[in-house]
């Protein structure tokens, strides 16, 4: 933690266009918004980017959640977990061809 009390998360993380990337997060958490409901909070960010446990941690200790809120995301298939040089990080899962009749 920093001087100031702001948090930073690194990667590294796949990248598209560089193959890995730093994947730094220095947006000062009470930047971040948060709207009372930690599993809708947590969706919407993982489905921007994946993040590492550390920062799923801390942003259920801000939210005063517990752990096992993941832990159900991750049996109802709504956020997957993987490993990643190391780290294990959380992200969004999408069922891009379930309802495929729509498309």
């Amino acid at each position: 933690m920093a001087a100031t009390g702001v948090q930073y998360y690194y990667g590294p993380v796949p990248s598209r266009r560089l193959g890995r990337s730093l994947g730094i997060n220095n947006i000062p958490a009470k930047v971040c918004s948060y709207t009372g409901d930690i599993e809708k909070d947590l969706l919407s960010i993982t489905a921007v980017h994946p993040m590492r446990k550390e920062a799923v941690e801390a942003l259920l200790a801000r939210a005063g959640a517990p752990w096992e809120v993941v832990e159900r995301l991750v049996a109802q298939g709504d956020l997957h977990e993987t490993n990643y040089d190391g780290y294990r990080f959380y992200l969004r899962r999408f069922n891009f061809f379930q309802d495929r009749d729509h498309l």
